[in-house]
């Protein structure tokens, strides 16, 4: 799944990662939803954080971040606070895959 991601480094402008922990809006879009991200989990979400922070290389020292989208739309699946069904687990991979980050940044 993750071969999906084109490198950042081919796009012909500064692009700055970005992920989010779920999304499913048919609670309020009903028929007509946006989006859908079927079988969202931590260990997904850890995969493509892994890819995301090796593949990124800062365009300078102060620009050495990455956006994880997580509106607190808990109706839609987009939180990273804890909740009864995944605890501390999306927390936990981000703070994993920031930890063993093998590109040496």
């Amino acid at each position: 799944m993750t071969e999906n991601i084109k490198p950042l480094k081919e796009f012909p402008f500064k692009l700055f990662p970005n992920l989010l922990p779920g999304w499913d809006n048919t609670s309020r879009r009903k028929n007509n939803p946006t989006l859908i991200l079927d079988h969202s989990s931590p260990t997904l979400f850890k995969k493509w954080l892994d890819v995301l922070v090796d593949d990124f290389i800062p365009y300078a020292q102060d620009e050495d971040f990455l956006f994880i989208n997580a509106w607190n739309e808990w109706a839609e699946g987009n939180h990273l606070e804890p909740d009864q069904k995944w605890g501390l687990q999306y927390l936990q991979a981000i703070k994993d895959s920031l930890e063993n980050d093998s590109s040496g940044k």
